[in-house]
C-alpha cells in the first residue's frame, strides 16, 4: 500500500510538470543560493561603465607607476631628466646621459630636502620634494625649483639651498601627459600625427577620416635670423634679410615634393624631405548596430594592407651659404613621418 501511495505521488507531481508546459506556461524551479555565497556578478550596466572608464585619457594615472618617460633634454641635447611618479604620492627624479648610455637619480634627494627645509623653514621629505620641475645651471653644478611663488637654488656639491633671483624656465609638460606637445600645450595640427595610418583610435572606431592635411611647408627662420627657408613649387628656397630668394632644389614634383625642413643650431644647414604619397587605400567596415539604432551602416577609412605602397620621404641637406644640396646615403623613410633631433 505505501508502495502505491508513493508512486501515486511521483506520477502526479510529474504529471503536472508535463501538464504546465503542454498548456504554455513556464515551470520554474527555485535554486537558492548559499547563504555564505559573496561573489560578486556586475550588471550590464556597471559593466558598461567600467569599460567607459577605462576608455578614458589617464586612466592609469595613480594607479600605474614608472610607465612613461617624459624627457626634458639639456646640454646639447646629450642628457636628460625626467620625473618618475611613485604611489602615495611620492616621486623621484632621473638623470639619464644619453651619450654615456647612463641612468642615475638627479641629486641625492635626501640631501635636497635637509638643505631646503633649513633655508626654508619648513620640513620636506626627499620622496615628496615640493616641486615638479627642475633646471640644471652653472654647467649641472647646480639646480634651479620652485617653490610656490620662490625660486630656489641648489649647489650639488655643497648641498647648500639658497633663494634665486633667476627662475628656472617653465615646464611645458608638467604632469607627463602622454602626447603633449614639445614645446607646451597640446598637439597641434602642425605637428606630426603619433599614429602610422594619422588616425587615432578615437576616429578609427567612428569610422571618420578627417581632411588630410598638407605636407607641412611653412616657413622656417634658421636661429641667427639670417635666413628664412620656405617651400615654393614643391623646391626649398631661401631668403635673406633683405628680400633676395635663392632656390636650393630643382627636383621637387607634385608627386614628389618637398616640406619638413629644419635647421641646425648653427644656421649653416637645413634639412629638408621629400616625400612621395603612398597609396592610401581604405578598408570597409559594417556598424551592425549604429548608436541611434537603425540600419546597419557602410564606413570607411585609410589603412595599409600587405603590399599597398606607404608614403616615403627623401633625406635632404643644404648648406646655406654655397646652396649646395646634398642627399645622404640613406634608405628613404617609409613608416610613418620622420621626425629630427639634432645632436
Amino acid at each position: 500500500m505505501k508502495r502505491l501511495l508513493i508512486a501515486f505521488v511521483v506520477v502526479t507531481v510529474v504529471g503536472g510538470m508535463f501538464a504546465n508546459m503542454s498548456t504554455g506556461r513556464q515551470f520554474e524551479v527555485a535554486v537558492k543560493r548559499p547563504a555564505d555565497s559573496n561573489k560578486y556578478i556586475p550588471t550590464a550596466e556597471q559593466l558598461r561603465e567600467s569599460y567607459q572608464r577605462a576608455n578614458q585619457r589617464n586612466f592609469g594615472r595613480g594607479r600605474v607607476y614608472k610607465d612613461q618617460v617624459s624627457a626634458h633634454w639639456f646640454g646639447g641635447n646629450a642628457r636628460f631628466w625626467y620625473r618618475n611618479e611613485l604611489s602615495a604620492g611620492k616621486k623621484e627624479f632621473i638623470l639619464v646621459d644619453a651619450e654615456a648610455g647612463t641612468r642615475q637619480a638627479a641629486f641625492d634627494h635626501a640631501k635636497l630636502a635637509v638643505a631646503l627645509s633649513k633655508s626654508a623653514g619648513k620640513e620636506y621629505s626627499a620622496d615628496k620634494l615640493p616641486f615638479d620641475s627642475i633646471e640644471y645651471a652653472d654647467d649641472s653644478k647646480s639646480v634651479r625649483f620652485t617653490v610656490g611663488d620662490t625660486a630656489w637654488s641648489c649647489n650639488l656639491s655643497s648641498y647648500e639651498c639658497s633663494k634665486s633671483d633667476k627662475s628656472p624656465k617653465a615646464d611645458d609638460n608638467p604632469n607627463g601627459e602622454p602626447g603633449a606637445s614639445a614645446t607646451g600645450g597640446s598637439p597641434t595640427e602642425d605637428e606630426p600625427s603619433p599614429w602610422a595610418d594619422e588616425l587615432s583610435p578615437s576616429q578609427q572606431q567612428g569610422g571618420t577620416r578627417p581632411q588630410q592635411r598638407p605636407q607641412p611647408d611653412r616657413p622656417e627662420r634658421s636661429p641667427d635670423g639670417a635666413w628664412t627657408a620656405f617651400v615654393k613649387d614643391f623646391n626649398v628656397w631661401l631668403r635673406d634679410r633683405d628680400g633676395k630668394e635663392l632656390q636650393l632644389s630643382k627636383d621637387g614634383s607634385p608627386t614628389n615634393g618637398y616640406g619638413n625642413l629644419s635647421w641646425a643650431r648653427d644656421s649653416q644647414n637645413l634639412v629638408a624631405w621629400r616625400s612621395e604619397p603612398g597609396d592610401d587605400k581604405e578598408v570597409y567596415l559594417v556598424q551592425s548596430s549604429p548608436p541611434g539604432g537603425g540600419r546597419a551602416k557602410l564606413q570607411s577609412r585609410p589603412y595599409a594592407l600587405p603590399g599597398d605602397r606607404y608614403p616615403t620621404y627623401e633625406l635632404n641637406l643644404f648648406d646655406a651659404a654655397t646652396q649646395k644640396q646634398t642627399k645622404p646615403e640613406v634608405e628613404r623613410i617609409d613608416l610613418g613621418r620622420p621626425r629630427l633631433r639634432w645632436m
